[in-house]
């Protein structure tokens, strides 16, 4: 990247499923990334595997220079020992996953599967507040949700199969196949929803590996729908997760 003639050195590190990220060794450098990125037209910043020294120099670039920011943010909370909410009072707008920061302060502990109304309810006032919003992803934390989207990946198969032999699909196979599959419904949204914890529906999306088929664009999306009504939501509310709300 070019900014005022000088030139900003970065490391892409490349793994075999086809990720890349752009590393900073430097606040300094972290700073001219911010406003590289800024200068360029980014619409977002999305945080990965920050110290947490690291993380609020970027968070504080970022909102000095109105660049929208948010993602994982894991490290940096665990290292600093710090709860979830300090990356909403950070400015972040989006965190991803459930499951952040440390045990008894993060996503899981408060809102998800060990969390409970009086605990999640100031994290939502807070999110409300600050405009930050959640993506659970409960595709990736639940070995039941993991069953759900193998299930529909079969019926996927089996609708595509159908559709080329000139067959119209019956029934309402995506509420069909997250049926006996709410075990864990309760514990990671149920809470959430009820408190008003703002949330977008996303996915994890891996184009290679061997459950690549689980991992499709799109369709994962409407597995990811099917589930948080299978969490408690009305149809039109998890719709609202991947339309108003974004």
């Amino acid at each position: 990247l070019r900014r005022q003639g000088q030139v900003l050195q970065l490391v892409f590190e490349f793994r075999p499923g086809g990720d890349m990220h752009i590393c900073v060794a430097t606040a300094a450098d972290a700073r001219r990334l911010v406003d590289s990125c800024k200068a360029a037209g980014a619409d977002m910043l999305k945080m990965y595997n920050l110290s947490t020294e690291m993380y609020f120099t970027i968070a504080a670039e970022a909102r000095r220079v109105g660049l929208p920011f948010g993602g994982h943010i894991t490290q940096a909370l665990t290292q600093g020992q710090l709860p979830v909410t300090v990356a909403s009072d950070s400015g972040a707008s989006i965190i991803d996953h459930m499951g952040h920061g440390k045990t008894g302060v993060d996503l899981d502990s408060l809102c998800g599967r060990k969390g409970t109304v009086a605990h999640c309810t100031p994290v939502a006032e807070r999110f409300r507040r600050h405009g930050t919003w959640v993506v659970p992803t409960l595709n990736n934390y639940s070995n039941t949700w993991g069953q759900v989207s193998r299930r529909l990946g079969r019926r996927l198969e089996e609708a595509s199969a159908g559709f080329w032999a000139n067959a119209l699909p019956s029934g309402n196979w995506l509420h069909d196949s997250v049926i006996g599959a709410t075990v864990d419904s309760a514990g990671y949204l149920a809470i959430a929803h009820q408190v008003g914890l703002p949330i977008l529906a996303g996915t994890d999306v891996n184009s290679a590996g061997p459950n690549w088929r689980e991992m499709l664009p799109a369709f994962r999306l409407h597995a990811e729908l099917a589930i948080y009504v299978a969490a408690g939501l009305s149809s039109a509310e998890a719709l609202r997760t991947a339309t108003l709300n974004p």
